[in-house]
């Protein structure tokens, strides 16, 4: 689980996401219409609520970790490389790159119960002073915020 779902699927989502900012936008959060993404968020927020609500972590932590594979499966999508390529797609890769922005916003929120230091790290690499509060997570923008590379999030113990 570790390797699989912390390393590979959030740990490379924060990467490529940072990197992506870093590489494309100097390292500044754009300015981004919504996307598909953050249309996932409310709804992702609302099974998370419940759950948690209900004492039912696992199906919290499930919630956030579905929101992760929708991230990656955004990226794969939307493939914010070919996008920089093509300066008639700059709006496109500002909303790409800021749709990731709010979803990893939103996975520190959910998922910092459970690794404090972790998302708390995450959230200093975004930008962030603070991890967001529940309630704030849906209309959060971070754009304008600047990121930074920090520390592997999730190291894989292979390496």
């Amino acid at each position: 689980v570790y390797t699989a779902e912390l390393a590979n699927d959030l740990g490379n989502l924060a990467n490529r996401s940072i990197s992506m900012i870093l590489r494309y936008r100097d390292g500044h959060v754009p300015h981004g219409a919504r996307t598909s993404l953050d249309e996932q968020i409310p709804d992702t927020l609302v099974r998370y609520r419940a759950a948690m609500d209900a004492n039912l972590l696992h199906q919290g932590i499930a919630a956030a970790m579905e929101l992760t594979g929708a991230a990656n499966a955004f990226v794969e999508e939307r493939a914010p490389w070919s996008q920089a390529k093509d300066p008639a797609q700059s709006d496109e890769l500002d909303a790409t790159l800021a749709g990731l922005a709010r979803a990893l916003a939103a996975l520190t929120t959910m998922l910092e119960p459970f690794m404090p230091e972790r998302m708390q790290r995450l959230a200093g690499d975004l930008g962030m002073s603070t991890i967001p509060l529940l309630d704030q997570v849906a209309e959060l923008d971070l754009a304008g915020h600047t990121v930074q590379r920090g520390d592997v999030l999730f190291p894989r113990p292979d390496r």
